[in-house]
């Protein structure tokens, strides 16, 4: 289900100058993603923590790269082949029924307030499109506020319906998007109304302005940019 076209040479001018390459990850990329796993900082790895940050961790990656059940991107920094990764982020769950897919994000911490981390959670979120999906799903911590601000910026609104989860002295709190647009959504409704009898069409027309009203994104990762 995950297999897309690759970005290709998908490039992105940041805040600091620098041209970022986005590109689908490879079998190959087993040692770059343990140097990426090395700058990480340990509060990033904390807000991250996918794991391990080990090669057994990175082998996992690299293994499936794209396939089955998930999807992955990588933000390359560099001219060369394969560059130097700064950025990861990956959507998980693909293939499970009943599920909400998952959205992880990690940002090396010398490209954070650059500009990266939004850019790599809008084409993520066109990914979520190309992939046919209905929503998306991140869970962050509660104290991270410069990943929740951007988050919403991009859509995502935290989900009061999911319950906050206690790790340690943090709390992790689910945000979702709704990735199909309002209009279909509206749309679909109004195909349902023009069925109602005439009894509980008032109802549903209260129903169908509040969904008119919602935000393109909807929401409810603990993760790092």
């Amino acid at each position: 289900m995950s297999n897309i076209k690759d970005t290709g040479d998908l490039k992105i001018k940041l805040k600091n100058g620098q041209v970022i390459k986005f590109r689908t990850v490879r079998n190959s990329d087993t040692e770059l993603f343990l140097k990426y796993f090395d700058d990480l900082s340990a509060r990033s790895r904390y807000f991250f923590h996918p794991g391990r940050f080990d090669l057994e961790h990175a082998e996992s990656i690299t293994k499936n790269a794209n396939s089955g059940d998930t999807y992955r991107l990588v933000a390359v920094q560099g001219e060369k082949e394969y560059g130097r990764i700064v950025g990861y982020a990956w959507i998980q769950g693909l293939e499970k029924k009943d599920y909400i897919p998952m959205l992880g994000i990690g940002i090396i911490d010398e490209y954070h307030n650059v500009g990266l981390g939004k850019a790599m959670m809008k084409l993520m979120i066109e990914r979520a499109k190309q992939l046919n999906l209905d929503r998306l799903k991140l869970g962050v911590f509660d104290d991270n506020p410069r990943a929740i601000h951007i988050y919403e910026s991009v859509g995502f609104r935290i989900d009061p319906t999911i319950p906050p989860r206690k790790e340690n002295e943090h709390t992790e709190i689910y945000m979702i998007i709704e990735i199909k647009d309002c209009k279909e959504r509206r749309e679909r409704i109004m195909v349902d109304y023009n069925q109602l009898s005439e009894i509980t069409k008032a109802e549903a027309t209260s129903n169908l302005t509040q969904v008119h009203q919602v935000p393109a994104g909807k929401l409810s990762s603990r993760y790092a940019i």
